[in-house]
């Protein structure tokens, strides 16, 4: 999945997800992994923050590695910063409390960072 656009080529995020199952039992721990990368070669992404809305019957039991943090709510994770180019992967940990279907959608949100410099000049120098 690739933010906004739907395309790799006029998007700054891409999500992917490896691993899970397609069953999983009642209690029992359903791993998988998420990848984001930042699709730019120039645009640095600030406040990366995935939204996996997740049904009240699942309950996160975990994130690896450390750093990504859970957000106040229950499927958010805080990435943080993006450099261009950069590819973080961490695993979701859930488990199911109640039987039935698992649906799931993701939504991602950034701020873009763009920077320009200059060269000051001191007193005296020539325009």
């Amino acid at each position: 999945m690739s933010f906004p656009t739907g395309d790799d080529n006029t998007s700054l995020v891409r999500v992917s997800t490896r691993g899970g199952a397609d069953q999983v039992r009642l209690g029992q721990t359903y791993t998988y992994e998420l990848q984001v990368t930042n699709l730019s070669n120039e645009i640095t992404l600030e406040n990366v923050a995935i939204h996996q809305e997740l049904p009240g019957s699942m309950r996160v039991a975990g994130v690896r590695p450390e750093g990504i943090a859970e957000g106040s709510e229950p499927g958010t994770f805080m990435i943080g910063h993006l450099a261009p180019g950069e590819t973080r992967n961490f695993e979701v940990a859930l488990v199911p409390e109640e039987a039935g279907r698992f649906e799931t959608c993701v939504r991602v949100t950034y701020n873009p960072v763009l920077c320009t410099s200059s060269v000051r000049l001191g007193p005296g120098a020539p325009r």
